[in-house]
């Protein structure tokens, strides 16, 4: 059932020092799914007068599916005359920090291999700063675990923008959601610090791996019809009568289960009298896993994502 919500109803004056809104929805659950629609939160500005606040909300079960839900304002300004905390601007906080990454080419896009165009057996490894940063708001009590297991150890889905800053998909993970104190709970209003982290990596957080490897695919001929996994063995030199061998170390493969230089290698034997050589294997990557090959196509990475991504526009920071 699609969910509605219209407002029938208003009460706001101007120069007055509290207000009602009042808002049908349709098409939901419960009293707590009514408010969630409405999109309106404790401490949010009225949208006429933005020295009044939401300090408050009812909802009343009026038919099947059918809500109406009741949000009262009142003026900002505290009892002690002390302005209303949920009203102050967010506070932003900026560090530096700094990252181990692993490179595979220059800064001139070389692949950083050795003479012979093999990759090293240590990687280069450099260090590159982190950005990590703290937006610090005031919100209406009680505090909300669910957005913290929501979005906590998340990285952003799509381009985002948080106070004012914009970055790539992937490029922010959140590290903590969390009061910056102690609170009782009597209080109105407690200071949450959001934590983030920005990586300057190209792939983002996410996990950029070589794909290499000591076993391959190939067809499983006769009775044994399919596709199997396999050693991966080196050509040996037919003119000297030199025998196919085993590789002793991983070689790199082309995203898809298969030696870039294919034709250097073989599934190194038979299966019901059946010999096919190495093959593709269609199951890999998973379309979740991106390939990226090198331009010169010495080399694939193969990208997976190792955090969840959450939509962080939704944090309204």
């Amino acid at each position: 059932m699609e969910v509605t919500v219209t407002t029938p109803y208003g009460d706001y004056r101007v120069g007055s020092r509290s207000a009602v809104i009042v808002k049908e929805v349709t098409g939901v659950p419960s009293q707590t799914a009514a408010f969630n629609a409405c999109g309106i939160i404790k401490g949010s500005y009225h949208p006429e007068n933005q020295s009044l606040t939401c300090d408050d909300w009812g909802a009343e079960n009026v038919g099947p599916a059918y809500y109406r839900v009741t949000f009262s304002y009142a003026d900002s300004s505290g009892t002690d005359g002390q302005t209303n905390p949920l009203v102050q601007p967010p506070e932003i906080q900026w560090d530096v920090g700094i990252q181990s990454e692993r490179f595979d080419r220059d800064v001139y896009g070389t692949a950083i291999m050795n003479s012979a165009g093999d990759p090293f057996d240590q990687p280069a490894e450099s260090s590159v700063p982190v950005l990590n940063f703290t937006v610090t708001r005031w919100e209406p009590t009680p505090f909300n675990v669910a957005r913290v297991l929501t979005y906590v150890s998340t990285t952003n889905d799509g381009p985002t923008t948080i106070m004012g800053n914009a970055f790539a998909d992937g490029q922010i993970l959140c590290t903590g959601i969390a009061p910056t104190g102690s609170y009782r709970l009597s209080a109105q209003a407690i200071q949450i610090a959001y934590r983030f982290s920005i990586t300057t990596a190209p792939s983002g957080w996410d996990a950029r791996i070589l794909d290499q490897g000591m076993r391959g695919w190939r067809n499983a001929g006769g009775r044994n019809g399919g596709q199997e996994q396999c050693e991966i063995l080196k050509l040996g030199n037919a003119d000297r009568n030199e025998p196919n061998f085993q590789i002793q170390q991983p070689i790199r493969l082309n995203g898809r289960g298969l030696p870039i230089d294919a034709s250097k290698y073989t599934d190194g034997g038979s299966v019901g009298g059946f010999t096919s050589g190495l093959v593709e294997n269609p199951k890999a990557p998973p379309s979740t896993v991106k390939r990226e090959i090198t331009s010169d196509g010495l080399a694939t990475y193969l990208i997976y994502r190792v955090y969840r991504r959450s939509n962080f526009q939704s944090l309204g920071l």
